[in-house]
């Protein structure tokens, strides 16, 4: 079955563990994306953990035969055993038996891309996936010109075109977005030097600063303006393919804080998926407050008119527990894996 829906997620071990949850007729649907998690101090031990632990995740959660896409975005440019870190990934997936679908960049450093070309030239892929920023469409003859010098190498490859907004920054940048993208779709679907099989459009409005959302015990509503931009440019490609970065921002990051001052500082944060928004809880300070906290937000999302109900999915079934106050309050990682299952379940169940 072809994939409707990507979901664009860190390769940690509750994002991981969410996919597990799922049912197979959902997960049959939907091609994942795993970017390497980076942490506040970077370095070539902090990402060679994070690429064993994603592939231990993996071989726990998992069906490898299924296509995944995976990416090392957020990690700065360094070596892991004399390698280049997504030189090093690749090789660790392939020796590890994923099929999976390798992505490159045209912002990133040169040895990016170019190990890529080495496995290619090594054992050919099949499929190849170009992720773009925002800002590489806004000139979309230059964007050509270096797209079709890196495609040279890729001759007879199935490509897939990312068009990344990351954080789409409230209403006014959702409208700003409108022309340059749609100018670019346009553009590109009728390049003459680009032959591409399909484009992913993926965004999210969830900021890493949860303050700018709500403050502390408080809730609100987010409108989901990374549908709004999907559906004016499907619109003009029918192939277009959704994707969206599920109730975890994509500028989230491992803090390098002590545990011991996270709890002190951390505060219980909730997303729910609506059609139109997100419905955000928050708690108070752990520390002061406790866990059990969760349990009164879980009654909060219970309580909302678009709550879909305990038997909906192993995400709802945890809310709706929660909510009863059955078993622990639960830890964030947890809420957010299960948060995900309802958020995942939802897109290409009901939404899309």
């Amino acid at each position: 079955m072809s994939t409707k829906y990507y979901p664009f997620l860190k390769l940690k071990q509750n994002e991981v563990a969410a996919l597990g949850s799922i049912s197979s007729n959902i997960l049959s649907d939907l091609t994942p994306l795993f970017d390497i998690p980076k942490t506040e101090k970077e370095s070539p031990t902090t990402a060679q953990t994070s690429v064993e632990k994603g592939i231990k995740f993996l071989n726990k959660s998992w069906d490898k035969s299924k296509n995944l896409l995976i990416d090392c975005k957020d990690i700065i440019t360094l070596s892991v055993n004399n390698q280049h870190i997504y030189d090093y990934t690749i090789s660790r997936f392939k020796e590890e038996g994923f099929n999976f679908t390798p992505v490159l960049a045209l912002n990133r450093d040169k040895g990016h891309n170019e190990c890529v070309q080495k496995h290619h030239t090594q054992a050919p892929f099949s499929k190849i996936a170009i992720r773009l920023e925002r800002y590489e469409i806004d000139d979309f003859y230059t964007c050509e010109a270096e797209l079709s010098a890196l495609l040279a190498h890729f001759q007879g490859c199935n490509i897939t075109i990312i068009i990344d907004i990351a954080v789409i920054h409230g209403e006014k940048d959702a409208q700003r977005l409108i022309t340059p993208l749609t100018d670019f779709i346009q553009d590109i679907s009728t390049s003459n030097t680009i032959n591409y099989s399909t484009i992913v459009f993926t965004s999210s409005v969830i900021s890493a600063n949860f303050n700018e959302h709500t403050p502390a015990k408080k809730s609100s509503k987010l409108p989901r303006f990374e549908y709004f931009l999907y559906e004016q440019l499907r619109r003009l490609e029918s192939n277009l393919i959704y994707g969206d970065y599920g109730i975890v921002s994509p500028e989230y990051s491992d803090s390098g804080l002590p545990i011991e001052f996270i709890y002190q500082m951390s505060t219980p944060k909730l997303i729910y998926t609506g059609r139109n928004e997100y419905y955000i809880f928050r708690g108070g300070s752990l520390k002061t407050n406790g866990n059990k906290q969760y349990f009164k937000l879980a009654k909060e999302i219970v309580s909302l008119e678009e709550f879909r109900g305990a038997h909906y999915s192993s995400g709802e079934k945890f809310i709706d527990q929660k909510s009863k106050e059955i078993g622990s309050p639960s830890s964030q990682g947890n809420w957010y894996k299960f948060l995900n299952v309802s958020h995942i379940t939802y897109i290409v169940k009901d939404f899309l």
